[in-house]
């Protein structure tokens, strides 16, 4: 009937809207948004859940967790959250124990840094995180997919930065084992050329029978440990170093994308 043909207009009309945004671009976001739409409760607050879980992913799913789904059962089932019975203060409590390792004062931190070094991304014209969106984030990193930037868009880079100074680029991160196998094969065979062009801690890590496969650049004194990345060890930094990590990261940014682009459209034209 017309009043359903309107309800759908309505609908097509608001999920494409929201699917060119940051928070609903990817397939689960997408399922999200579906799910939440027809939910009265839930539809007003779906950006903030789609954030809520976005952050337990990027925090939690750092590598080696392919199934969100569990991975957020499995932090849901420790928060100190217990009960909501009042869904508007339930809320506000989620969305603010963003870090039961940082204090108030370490978040705002955080933040500040965030804001700023994107800010000046965006000013450097870089063609990936010059171009994002949250940039208040409490995580310490920030991961994105830009389909656009690639003549093979079959690619797909899940790139990635952290504020202490790392960039990388995961070539098979969602896919099959065998996804851009040769390409990463190509890029270690590029490294020494690489290194040439722009000076810096480059590695290749590609492991036979993974999906994660990863170039990455990183400042002098990163050690390559998991926690390196965190927030943790970000708002513990002197404000001298932070200050050399954000100038590093302005610094060698667009040089990275640059030739992580270069690389990956040189392969399509030779394989």
């Amino acid at each position: 009937n017309k009043e359903e043909e309107k309800e759908k207009e309505l609908f097509d009309k608001e999920y494409q809207n929201a699917i060119k945004t940051e928070d609903f671009d990817e397939d689960w976001e997408k399922a999200l948004y579906r799910i939440c739409y027809i939910r009265p409760r839930l539809k007003p607050r779906v950006t903030d859940i789609s954030k809520f879980f976005s952050f337990i992913k990027d925090k939690y799913t750092e590598t080696d967790v392919e199934d969100l789904g569990s991975t957020i059962q499995e932090v849901m089932s420790k928060t100190s959250v217990t009960s909501v019975t009042s869904t508007d203060q339930g809320q506000e409590r989620i969305m603010n124990n963003k870090s039961k390792r940082l204090d108030i004062s370490q978040q705002d931190k955080v933040i500040s840094i965030s804001k700023e070094l994107f800010e000046r991304l965006k000013n450097e014209n870089s063609k990936v995180f010059g171009t994002v969106k949250k940039t208040e984030n409490i995580t310490g990193w920030t991961r994105m997919r830009k389909k656009d930037l690639l003549e093979d868009i079959a690619i797909d880079p899940l790139w990635i930065i952290a504020y202490r100074g790392f960039l990388s680029v995961n070539l098979g991160k969602g896919y099959p084992p065998e996804h851009n196998y040769e390409l990463v094969k190509y890029f270690e065979s590029k490294l020494k050329d690489i290194q040439r062009e722009v000076p810096g801690k480059w590695e290749v890590n590609l492991k036979e029978g993974r999906s994660d496969k990863v170039v990455s650049l990183a400042i002098d004194d990163w050690t390559g440990k998991k926690g390196d990345r965190s927030a943790d060890a970000l708002s513990q930094l002197e404000d001298k170093k932070i200050k050399n990590c954000i100038d590093w990261l302005v610094k060698n940014v667009c040089q990275f994308e640059n030739i992580i682009i270069k690389i990956c459209n040189e392969f399509s034209k030779i394989r």
